[in-house]
């Protein structure tokens, strides 16, 4: 609080841009790339860093996602992680299961900015 009201602080508007960490960062495999040099426990890239959470994390994801077929279509999205292949869609499962972990991670402690928005 001010005191008096020369001390008063007047804040510019607010910003336009909102939600912009959760855009693709077009610097972020560069970032990524210097971040996990020297760190042989951290996927290449920030698909590979996901699919390793989701590996590391699968049977808890498997048990709580409540998805006939998870560990197909955990496997699926793992693949997709891997390999890519933008052109083709993800089943309806493997789309629920990237839903609930979005829902469910937490950034930074479960994955990083730079990974998290790979998935």
């Amino acid at each position: 609080r001010a005191a008096t009201e020369e001390e008063k602080v007047t804040l510019g508007p607010e910003p336009k841009r909102k939600g912009w960490w959760m855009k693709n960062n077009p610097k972020g495999l560069e970032l990524w790339k210097e971040y996990a040099e020297g760190r042989p426990w951290l996927g290449g890239t920030p698909e590979w860093e996901v699919a390793l959470f989701l590996i590391r994390n699968r049977e808890e994801i498997m048990k709580e996602c409540g998805v006939d077929g998870a560990d197909e279509a955990l496997r699926e999205v793992v693949q997709r992680l891997l390999y890519g292949d933008a052109g083709a869609t993800l089943s309806e499962k493997a789309c629920q299961i990237v839903q609930f972990v979005g829902e469910r991670v937490s950034v930074p402690k479960d994955l990083g900015m730079v990974p998290a928005l790979a998935l």
